[in-house]
């Protein structure tokens, strides 16, 4: 299933947002791809992943942060 598209994002966000998750590690993929790609929770994803919820928050957190500023430096967001 397409992230973008099952969000109903444009293609400039839609570019945007796979570049910029090409960027990161594949741990902090794997977590934003299952969290709202695939409706996983923290829990869920930690058990694949063989971490805690804990860091799957942390790591959510901190990758929605990094690409929220990635979009408003693009001026897709404000």
């Amino acid at each position: 299933r397409d992230f973008c598209l099952s969000r109903g994002l444009g293609d400039v966000y839609k570019r945007q947002i796979k570049n910029s998750l090409r960027n990161l590690s594949e741990t902090d993929r794997s977590i934003i791809q299952l969290q709202y790609g695939q409706g996983y929770t923290s829990t869920q994803i930690a058990a694949l992943l063989d971490i805690s919820p804990n860091t799957v928050r942390q790591r959510a957190w901190r990758t929605r942060k990094m690409l929220k500023a990635v979009l408003e430096k693009e001026g897709i967001i404000l």
